[in-house]
């Protein structure tokens, strides 16, 4: 804040990042090339402008807000470095922005520019990490959309010699729309690697009897919410078997997009940003990258705002068997594999917590372990005597 007729030293004092040792310094302007300025100058003809300070008798024991310096030599207190750190960070806006200011909220009121820049920092080089491209080329070819007539798409991802994971309300919401606007099971198709409406892509449908699909594994919505679906090829189909960077064999048309069961892997300790692909709305496939982890439940926001949420909604939020995030991926993206930078898929993307009766935007979205899911098919194998498809799905 500057007051009429302070010099650059009061407001600089008044705005308490500094003490009376400034007056021991010499300003540089560079917004307008290398003009030294005195002190004593009219702080208001300075409004706006960029100061580097030159301090020239540091006295042992300074204030701990200028950075020490050998005495007597004139030094530019450099913050470039910092700057472009952050700058070459930065990413997604919005992202970016939410982080930096929950770091900022648990700063202590007091603490110095030292310590907020390594926070700072120390946010930056965790949440930046970036995703190989071969990994990326490697999960997007298995990813594929699940369309049919009349209504709404969901998201599916490949295990197994000859299988389709995504969420059971997506099935659901098939057999409704069957129901509503009778229609042939062969018209429900999936497309793999739907990245560019650009090139002709493979419909692939599921296998079924009369107008039920064939699912050795699924769980119900109010549980897990995930099924299995048998893709309807031929037995001899080659399965696509790709190197470590992703790339297919000679005949990849002709082949079933390879398995991601290899990938599957629980959810760290200490995990950092994760990372979804889908299809939200029907659109070419979408990578939602750094995706912000919530340890967040419903159940921990005010009284007054939880009557804004169903306690259905409420007591799932708090499963210990999901994963909570924010995600830009949303109707449309159920199904989608939730997964690490390392390409180590975690979860499977499930819902959103918009408040009960509106149409607004999730507060966050959440995806159940894809271990979780491993545990119930295992389960539901042994009582049916399929352990032999459960070791193809998740083993093979």
């Amino acid at each position: 804040m500057v007051i009429q007729d302070d010099t650059l030293s009061d407001a600089l004092i008044r705005d308490r990042r500094f003490n009376e040792e400034i007056r021991k310094c010499e300003l540089r302007e560079t917004s307008a090339g290398e003009n030294n300025v005195s002190l004593d100058q009219q702080a208001s003809s300075y409004i706006g402008k960029i100061f580097s300070v030159i301090w020239f008798e540091a006295k042992q024991g300074g204030s701990s807000r200028i950075a020490s310096v050998s005495q007597g030599i004139p030094q530019q207190i450099d913050r470039s470095v910092d700057a472009t750190l952050i700058l070459s960070k930065l990413g997604e806006i919005e992202d970016t922005a939410k982080e930096v200011r929950k770091v900022l909220q648990q700063t202590k009121p007091k603490a110095t520019a030292n310590n907020v820049r390594n926070r700072l920092s120390n946010l930056f080089s965790s949440t930046f990490t970036g995703i190989p491209l071969n990994v990326l080329n490697h999960l997007q070819k298995s990813v594929g959309i699940i369309k049919w007539p009349h209504s709404k798409n969901g998201t599916a991802f490949r295990l197994g010699s000859k299988y389709i994971i995504t969420n059971y309300h997506v099935v659901r919401l098939i057999y409704d729309a069957m129901r509503a606007n009778p229609f042939r099971p062969d018209d429900v198709t999936i497309s793999f690697n739907f990245v560019s409406t650009q090139h002709s892509l493979t419909n692939y449908t599921l296998r079924h009897d009369r107008m039920k699909f064939h699912m050795p594994f699924f769980s119900e919505i109010e549980d897990l919410d995930y099924a299995i679906l048998e893709l309807d090829i031929d037995e001899d189909m080659e399965i696509d078997v790709q190197d470590g960077n992703g790339i297919s064999g000679q005949n990849e048309d002709q082949q079933i997009p390879a398995s991601l069961t290899g990938n599957l892997g629980r959810i760290p300790i200490e995990p950092s940003a994760i990372n979804i692909l889908g299809h939200p709305q029907g659109q070419a496939m979408l990578l939602d990258a750094r995706c912000t982890l919530k340890i967040t439940t419903l159940c921990e926001f005010p009284v007054y705002y939880q009557k804004s949420f169903s306690l259905d909604d409420i007591m799932v939020s708090s499963d210990t068997r999901r994963i909570n995030y924010e995600t830009c991926l949303l109707h449309g993206a159920s199904g989608s594999p939730v997964f690490t930078n390392e390409g180590i898929i975690i979860a499977l993307h499930t819902r959103g917590f918009p408040p009960t009766g509106t149409h607004n935007n999730s507060v966050f979205e959440q995806g159940v372990a894809i271990f979780e899911i491993m545990k119930h098919a295992k389960n539901l194998a042994t009582k049916q005597d399929t352990l032999d498809i459960w070791k193809d799905l998740f083993e093979n």
